[in-house]
């Protein structure tokens, strides 16, 4: 993302009665920017469509109404101009908790584990509608969850297109790739009868907001996964995804995942047995020819012993 379409959108808010506008934050989806400081924003995405952001519309104000206090995204209104998708959204309060942990610390706060741990358990009990189990994962539709498609099959489906895409890459790493995945459906197989919830997919501590004493006030940015599946499956991704790259992540998210096993009353193999599906998953997300650091994270822990030995590897 370059400085020229960083400056056309500055100038067209401004223009377009926002004069106030600043750029906020950007990543691999879009940009962000603030039209009304502390009340109301702009997402310009690099590659959405209206008919699914509008759909998000409908599943983001479904979420505020049943996770109140705590706040997620709201859009106002859902435009198009030149092609590219625009999303009006309410500004949420807070910093992002990454804001108040260093990733290079040996030592964590427990409040910062446990903002996490309220997320998860507000999502575990928010009611689910079925036609959210349809919405598509990484621009993939990939079917729904509901009485005719289970967890397994969708989940199963999602990884045979990660493996056709990918798979020549993965075995020059995971040579055994093919048992890998025969262990995973065996074991993904065993969660079909467990209640389905909202689930985020990508709970790290970016999207987290938090007050000075590591309260939760929002969390944002679903559906990078399925927004419905096994509750486990998200308490996995956001344990392991903690703290990946600092100095002392193996002991953190040693530390991390024990606390989120204890306090959501989940068993730690199901929690390992779903990082193998997570890193499958994700591996190329970021990098189609597997030169980034998420790839190489991704390939570490299908190799962790404590992994492959819940797997019967």
């Amino acid at each position: 993302m370059n400085s020229t379409f960083e400056n056309r959108w500055i100038m067209y808010f401004r223009n377009n009665g926002y004069p106030d506008t600043t750029e906020l934050a950007k990543g691999m989806e879009g940009a962000v920017y603030s039209l009304i400081p502390h009340k109301l924003i702009a997402k310009v995405w690099i590659d959405q469509s209206e008919k699914k952001l509008r759909r998000f519309a409908t599943f983001y104000s479904h979420l505020a109404f049943h996770i109140h206090p705590v706040q997620t995204s709201e859009l106002v209104n859902v435009i198009v101009v030149d092609n590219t998708t625009i999303t009006i959204e309410k500004f949420l309060p807070g910093l992002p908790l990454e804001s108040y942990i260093s990733m290079d610390s040996q030592h964590i706060d427990d409040r910062a584990i446990h903002a996490t741990i309220k997320i998860l358990s507000i999502l575990k009990n928010v009611p689910v509608k079925e036609e959210f189990g349809s919405l598509s994962i990484f621009g993939e539709n990939c079917g729904m969850i509901d009485g005719k498609r289970k967890w397994s099959d969708v989940v199963q489906n999602v990884l045979d297109l990660q493996v056709k895409k990918y798979g020549k890459q993965l075995r020059f790493y995971i040579p055994d790739l093919d048992d890998v995945l025969l262990a995973i459906n065996s074991f993904l197989i065993t969660r079909d009868k467990v209640p389905m919830s909202i689930i985020h997919g990508d709970l790290c501590n970016a999207n987290i907001m938090t007050n000075s004493n590591l309260q939760p006030l929002a969390v944002f940015d679903f559906c990078f996964m399925l927004p419905v599946g096994d509750p486990a499956f998200d308490a996995s991704i956001s344990s392991a995804i903690f703290n990946m790259y600092g100095q002392h992540a193996r002991s953190i998210i040693h530390k991390v995942t024990r606390v989120v096993c204890d306090s959501l009353n989940i068993e730690i193999e199901v929690l390992l047995a779903y990082r193998a599906v997570y890193a499958i998953m994700t591996s190329n997300l970021y990098s189609p020819d597997g030169t980034d650091g998420h790839f190489k994270w991704c390939v570490n822990m299908l190799h962790q012993k404590e992994l492959r030995s819940v797997l019967g590897l």
